[in-house]
């Protein structure tokens, strides 16, 4: 049996959602809550496995803050096209209740069901596996470099396809104590540069900020790629290591690209650089893992299992570019691990 919190400001809506949801054998509906103080209330008293909300109850922000160490599900009703940057597992469109037939009630359900149970075996394995130090499944290669040695300085994380949803969990999981600057490259349209990186500031541990060139990186803070240049790095006259902004061509048909931000970190930081491919379409990233791994350094990518399209992480492990691949709820426990082993 699920166990569901229903909260939505409409009673009418309340009441149609109570039952469609009760009309299924599957659901056991726990609570029903019209505001943010009474569905932290009914968190505390039920502990459900989800919460169905809607997006324009006040104080939802720091509701799923409280839940994010638990393992309810929160499945969010939006009225308009389910915002990119929301943090919600699952996310539908917000259906005319009032007007739906029976059998597109049913089908609602149905599918709203297969997606909570989805999100809650990603969270369940999540939670058995992602404590560093426990059940080290770890697909590494026969030809990793030396670990011994020189301490990383900087995290590169390249990302694509389901990149929003990815890096929060990967910010999520490194947390805001991490003693090296992330730098991250995610193909993105330039209207939506900003904004994701206004969301995952106001929802992080960690800093998050876009690069601004010629900026001296603090440890602590993730730098994301402006839309529109590749993000480099130099190391000025006295050797400190700078952003630089590369407005040049694009390399793969994209700008900002991976490539050419792995590249460069293989240049600047050598066997100091840790890389992580993420979801994406494509090879972008391939050929610069192969740079870092020429350099010394550490490269991460993640597995199919997680991954929305397995295209760019796979491209580098077939080119054997990879040193570990692993599962998204897997590899910021694994950086933060690396990043102490080295310290």
């Amino acid at each position: 049996m699920i166990r569901v919190i229903l909260a939505d400001g409409s009673a009418v809506i309340r009441s149609v959602e109570k039952q469609i949801f009760s009309d299924d054998k599957e659901f056991s509906v726990v609570a029903v809550c019209s505001n943010a103080q009474e569905i932290q209330q009914s968190l505390a008293r039920e502990k459900p496995d989800v919460l169905v909300y809607d997006e324009e109850l006040a104080g939802m922000r720091d509701v799923l803050r409280s839940l994010q160490p638990t393992q309810t599900v929160t499945v969010l009703l939006s009225v308009n096209n389910c915002d990119l940057f929301c943090s919600a597992d699952v996310k539908f469109l917000k259906p005319d209740f009032m007007s739906m037939t029976l059998g597109a009630q049913n089908k609602f359900v149905h599918e709203v069901k297969e997606k909570i149970l989805r999100a809650k075996n990603l969270k369940n394995a999540k939670s058995s596996t992602s404590s560093c130090g426990s059940g080290k499944l770890y697909s590494i290669r026969t030809n990793v470099p030396d670990l011994g040695g020189a301490k990383f300085s900087a995290v590169l994380v390249g990302v694509s396809t389901g990149g929003p949803k990815t890096l929060k969990m990967l910010l999520d999981s490194l947390g805001g104590s991490i003693g090296v600057p992330v730098f991250i490259t995610q193909h993105i349209d330039s209207t939506f540069d900003k904004n994701m990186v206004s969301w995952l500031d106001k929802t992080e541990e960690i800093s998050v900020s876009l690069a601004a060139d010629g900026e001296v990186p603090r440890a602590g803070t993730a730098y994301f790629a402006p839309s529109d240049s590749h993000l480099t790095f130099v190391r000025d006259a006295c050797g400190t290591v700078r952003i630089h902004l590369d407005k040049g061509a694009p390399v793969n048909f994209l700008r900002p690209a991976v490539d050419k931000m792995f590249e460069s970190g293989a240049h600047v930081f050598a066997k100091e650089c840790l890389a992580v491919l993420l979801t994406g379409m494509g090879s972008d990233g391939a050929e610069g893992c192969g740079a870092i791994k020429k350099a010394g350094g550490y490269t991460i990518g993640e597995s199919a299992e997680t991954c929305v399209v397995y295209g760019m992480p796979k491209a580098a492990y077939d080119a054997g570019f990879i040193d570990e691949q692993l599962p998204l709820y897997k590899i910021g426990c694994r950086v933060k691990e690396l990043l102490e082993r080295k310290a």
